[in-house]
């Protein structure tokens, strides 16, 4: 027969393996939760803050130089107008539902990707390939624009 204190110990342990298991499958709920509607809603905040910004900037300069052009719920671009060059750069931007991600495409450029992650009960956005992180729609509409338009500096 097998000792008293050992298959105390031994259930002791079971026991916490399946409470530890539990807490994890809890905070993975917890986390795909937050992973599941923040994103969309910084996406949402994200295209009015541009979409503002652009309208503002068009209105303190004499001829209109940027363009916002919502494609679809998932996907706008910025068009920049260079005075004495035809036609204009562009910069797509896309939000992936399925993951949360935030990418550009540009015709002059790196392309961005910011990836969401989860803090606490909120979201930040890690940039990828970089140590940047972006807390607001603010932040990453800074971002944008500044690849958009060539803007160095903060």
């Amino acid at each position: 027969m097998a000792k008293e204190e050992y298959i105390r110990r031994l259930a002791q342990h079971l026991q916490q393996q399946d409470e530890d298991r539990r807490l994890q499958l809890s905070e993975d709920q917890r986390r795909s939760k937050i992973l599941k509607v923040q994103p969309v809603q910084r996406w949402a905040e994200l295209k009015a803050w541009i979409e503002e910004a652009i309208k503002q900037t068009n209105q303190i300069t004499e001829t209109p130089r940027l363009q916002f052009a919502n494609k679809n719920i998932n996907e706008f671009s910025i068009l920049r107008k260079i005075f004495g060059v035809e036609g204009s750069q562009s910069i797509d931007i896309r939000f992936n539902p399925e993951n949360g991600t935030i990418s550009s495409d540009q015709t002059s450029g790196a392309p961005l990707m910011f990836v969401p992650n989860v803090q606490g009960d909120g979201i930040f956005f890690v940039i990828a390939g970089s140590r940047g992180r972006s807390e607001t729609a603010d932040e990453i509409g800074e971002i944008i624009l500044r690849c958009a338009t060539g803007l160095t500096g903060t």
